[in-house]
């Protein structure tokens, strides 16, 4: 054991990357030209892509226009909902009719113009977190609005079901005239309920498809996963509202089928027997309760307004006319469809759907204003990935990296230090190279402030370093360091390649050491052989401080003077006598 000098290395492989990368990501444009080449060297300010503008602009307008076509519809279907509040119960059947028609016209162009929706939506680049939480509320809108519409349509649907079934079981008492007004009142009401669940559907389906969309995208880069579960939980209770629908659209289809058939054998029967007389009409039997079976017969005379089953009335002229007798419709009051509520619901979902469209107006305005026509280098460097050609149009929504610039002979070397490493190194410390036989140098510029995983890194980095890094560091918890490069020869250096590095983390001067090749393990403890008298050794525990590549800094256990064993035979124990070798390091 002697004194000396003992200066302690890190050493370990890193990898290289470029200082600065440029990544030009897809933006919906249509790639015009490619002035470039994978592996081709740019200088700064070259051009790289050409990209069509027109695609934007003209989405831009499309939606602009859209928007005001859906704008104008809905002011005539508040414009309808308003003549409905007006007239109120003074409305005949014809008035109800007419209306009706022009509420299932208007629909059916809302529709129309709401199928088209996602393909605009797209071409356009993800809104912003402002944007997608008003989203988020509007389509709870919609939610809301579809319960309250599915509520009343069950509910009338329900009522329908058991009348027909009543009326199937007693149709040899119900073939009369009566009978086909109330079913096809019945069946009228239907038909318009099923449009108000196909344009409840449609925008179920727009809110699905524009949630799914953005679902997708977002799950790609670094998202709040409480906003990515947020959404997948408004998703799937879009996905169930948007089966029960159609569901619920089924079931009256079939109800229509089954009136249809009673319609029709009612038709072919009365076509078979003697006409009635003008003065009577026999109610249905199966819509007359128990204290009135036996009034079959009741006389125009008596008839005075009475509800058709919604917040309408029917005056008696239009009774008159169409020969229906007003008990028949007052055993029906409160069983029919109320149009004005329905129609109040289905426009409440359609004016949250006009609020996604607002925000997709407001997405292509962004997109427009954020893109360019044309593409160029940021600096000298090297088309690493090229990943279009001409005629090319990436979606956004696809994250689809269109090229990649490095910056050329400027690199970076990247390490990850485990639990025992990381301590022990700090921003400013030297670092020295060894790369195909060239020698480089630099410093720490940047020690992570904490510990993540490979996945995690990966998933945070403003570089694309999945390729790059490769299998440097692992999933244990490291600590990201970056490291400066310089010397000559850097334009021999290749990204994505290890490069040997040695930083010097300690240096002491005239301390105690022994070879490290004197040191052993016995007992989960550092040890030494030393010998003692009549050459018989010993094993002595020390404390180690720096350990150089070839002797190792000793704290305690042995003094200046005491004599070594290096390199000790495996079967020397404790007590063992040994012949002596000098060895001088």
């Amino acid at each position: 054991m002697k004194r000396g000098d003992v200066d302690e290395f890190l050493s370990f492989d890193a990898r290289i990357v470029p200082k600065e990368i440029q990544k030009v990501m897809a933006s919906g444009q249509t790639v015009l030209q490619v002035h470039v080449e994978e592996g081709e060297e740019v200088k700064r300010g070259q051009l790289l892509l050409t990209l069509d503008m027109s695609e934007l602009e003209r989405t831009l307008e499309e939606r602009k226009q859209a928007l005001d076509e859906q704008n104008k519809l809905m002011r005539d279907i508040e414009s309808l909902i308003a003549t409905l509040k007006r007239t109120g119960r003074s409305l005949d059947l014809s008035k109800v009719s007419e209306l009706t028609g022009n509420a299932n016209e208007l629909l059916t162009k809302l529709n129309e113009l709401a199928t088209g929706w996602q393909d605009m939506m797209n071409k356009l680049p993800s809104p912003s977190a402002e944007l997608i939480k008003e989203s988020f509320g509007r389509i709870n809108g919609i939610l809301s609005n579809s319960d309250e519409l599915m509520e009343k349509v069950t509910k009338f649907v329900e009522d329908t079901e058991a009348e027909v079934e009543r009326l199937r079981e007693s149709i040899a008492d119900n073939r009369n005239d009566a009978t086909l007004l109330l079913l096809k009142s019945r069946r009228e009401e239907l038909v318009w309920m099923r449009a108000m669940l196909d344009s409840s559907e449609m925008a179920l389906e727009a809110a699905y498809d524009y949630v799914l969309s953005l679902l997708d995208d977002l799950s790609e880069g670094d998202t709040d996963p409480a906003l990515i579960e947020s959404m997948t939980e408004l998703l799937l209770t879009l996905e169930s509202r948007l089966s029960e629908t159609r569901q619920l659209i089924a079931r009256i289809d079939q109800l229509l089928e089954e009136i249809d058939a009673l319609i029709e054998e009612i038709e072919d029967a009365m076509e078979q027997q003697p006409a009635p007389t003008a003065a009577t009409h026999t109610v249905p039997a199966a819509m007359v309760s128990a204290s009135d079976e036996s009034t079959k017969v009741m006389s125009l005379s008596t008839s005075t307004a009475v509800s058709s089953g919604s917040n309408i009335r029917i005056g008696r002229p239009r009774l008159q006319a169409s020969g229906v007798d007003s008990a028949l419709l007052s055993q029906t009051a409160g069983q029919g469809l109320d149009i004005f509520s329905l129609l109040t619901s289905g426009m409440g979902q359609y004016g949250q759907l006009m609020g996604l469209f607002d925000n997709s107006v407001e997405a292509a305005e962004k997109a427009l204003a954020e893109a360019k026509p044309e593409v160029r280098a940021d600096f000298d460097g090297t088309i690493v990935h090229l990943n279009v050609k001409e005629g090319d149009q990436p979606s956004v929504f696809s994250s689809t990296l269109l090229l990649e610039v490095y910056k050329r002979g400027d690199f970076e070397a990247i390490f990850q230090a485990n639990e025992n490493d990381a301590h022990r190194l700090e921003k400013g410390d030297k670092v020295e190279y060894l790369f195909a036989g060239m020698a480089f140098h630099g410093e720490i510029v940047f020690k992570a402030p904490i510990a993540e995983s490979a996945s995690d890194l990966l998933g945070q980095s403003s570089f694309d370093l999945g390729g790059i890094l490769g299998g440097v560091g692992g999933m244990s918890p490291t600590v990201t360091v970056r490291m400066s490069v310089n010397g000559e020869n850097l334009d021999k250096l290749t990204p994505g390649f290890n490069i040997r590095a040695d930083i010097e983390i300690g240096h002491k001067t005239d301390v105690l050491t022994v070879p490290v090749e004197s040191l052993i393990r016995d007992k989960g403890r550092d040890c030494v052989l030393c010998l003692g008298e009549n050459d018989v050794v010993a094993i002595v525990p020390v404390t180690l401080g720096l350990q150089g590549a070839t002797t190792v800094e000793i704290i305690a256990g042995i003094a200046l003077g005491d004599v070594v064993v290096v390199n000790p035979n495996p079967d020397i124990k404790d007590g063992s006598r040994v012949a002596i070798k000098n060895h001088t390091p």
